[in-house]
């Protein structure tokens, strides 16, 4: 197992589906804490197969979680994840998305300061957990 070879006081698992839950299960056999963050309020499958199959692990899962220290980025999000009745907070995105509009002025001096050509792909990913 993995996390037998880290010296860890905590997992965390950042998530989109129920199905991550075994994170939390060898966490558990470990006596390691754990926390477990929603950021989905759906089922992400295409193929049916696997949907059912997350259908049917999702109430064993559900009971796995019981051990973590829920998150989620909204209610739905928790709601899906945990359940309607379990208890979970809350921990809302925190990017004001206002700030992180698109400036053509802003990009120009940007790229000039760190000397990036305008025929360059760039991609950022703003992201913090506090």
């Amino acid at each position: 197992m993995i996390l037998q070879s880290v010296d860890a006081d905590i997992v965390y698992v950042n998530a989109l589906t129920p199905n991550n839950a075994y994170w939390v299960r060898a966490a558990k056999q470990l006596k390691i804490n754990a926390v477990y963050h929603s950021h989905n309020d759906s089922g992400l499958y295409s193929n049916p197969l696997k949907a059912v199959a997350a259908a049917i692990m999702k109430p064993f899962n559900q009971y796995t979680l019981s051990y973590a220290v829920k998150l989620a980025a909204s209610l739905d999000s928790g709601q899906y994840m945990f359940g309607k009745k379990a208890r979970f907070e809350v921990v809302y995105n925190s990017i004001y998305t206002s700030k992180w509009k698109f400036n053509p002025l802003e990009r120009i001096k940007i790229r000039n300061k760190l000397n990036i050509k305008n025929d360059k792909k760039v991609i950022v990913s703003v992201a913090r957990l506090e």
